[in-house]
């Protein structure tokens, strides 16, 4: 875990979520490829980023995804692109725009977008106006994401069952969900939910984890982005 850093300042967490807001609704756009009101949505998308500062909050390869030609996207960067709502759940609530999905629930992606302002004609001034959570809830969920993602990367790898209930009272992590001591995944013990289930809640796993320690340490976070699956 990441301690020793500047956090996130509102306006850059801010900035990235209206980013991000874009990035999914590129993914969406793929499938109407062909639509002409699909390019006039692109061409839009492109002008209000540039407009409110907001695309420079992305990474190179997040805004080559916003600007890449309709149609364009392979299967991985268009995955890439819908996995990003995870990150974009994370800022809105660290933002006090939306609460927290469950740990093996996707956030409703258009919801999210519209409560932190994406396309609206203020986003620039809201930006400067947004406020994030304290640091020591930025923190505590930093350290929660982090060992949520760390027990299902270790499933991916064993898939055996563990005490981590018994893990996080031992560190002190709170509002994780367990069954038979282990991590929840849609009401059963991870060891006995559908592989589907728990390999969906690992990719959200991996993108929330990345946003909570880009809010903490958006310096030291490596540029590099988590691998969906």
């Amino acid at each position: 875990m990441l301690l020793t850093a500047e956090t996130a300042t509102p306006a850059q967490a801010a900035a990235r979520a209206l980013g991000l807001s874009a990035v999914v609704c590129r993914a969406h756009m793929e499938a109407a490829a062909r639509d002409a009101k699909a390019k006039e949505m692109q061409d839009l998308v492109l002008q209000w980023l540039v407009r409110t500062g907001a695309g420079r909050a992305l990474t190179g390869e997040e805004r080559g995804l916003v600007s890449s030609p309709l149609g364009s996207l392979e299967r991985e960067d268009r995955a890439t692109a819908y996995w990003r709502v995870e990150q974009l759940g994370v800022l809105a609530w660290a933002l006090g725009r939306a609460p927290l999905a469950r740990h093996d629930e996707s956030p409703h992606d258009r919801t999210l977008a519209r409560r932190v302002g994406f396309l609206r004609a203020d986003a620039a001034a809201w930006i400067v106006a947004a406020a994030l959570r304290s640091e020591v809830e930025l923190r505590r969920y930093a350290v929660r994401a982090e060992a949520i993602a760390a027990r299902l990367k270790q499933f991916a790898l064993e898939e055996k069952p563990l005490d981590f209930k018994s893990f996080c009272l031992d560190q002190g992590i709170a509002d994780v969900s367990f069954v038979d001591d282990d991590l929840e995944i849609a009401g059963l013990p991870l060891a006995a939910a559908p592989t589907r289930r728990w390999q969906t809640a690992l990719c959200a796993a991996l993108e929330r984890d990345w946003a909570a320690r880009w809010l903490i340490a958006p310096r030291l976070v490596a540029v590099r982005q988590p691998v969906d699956a």
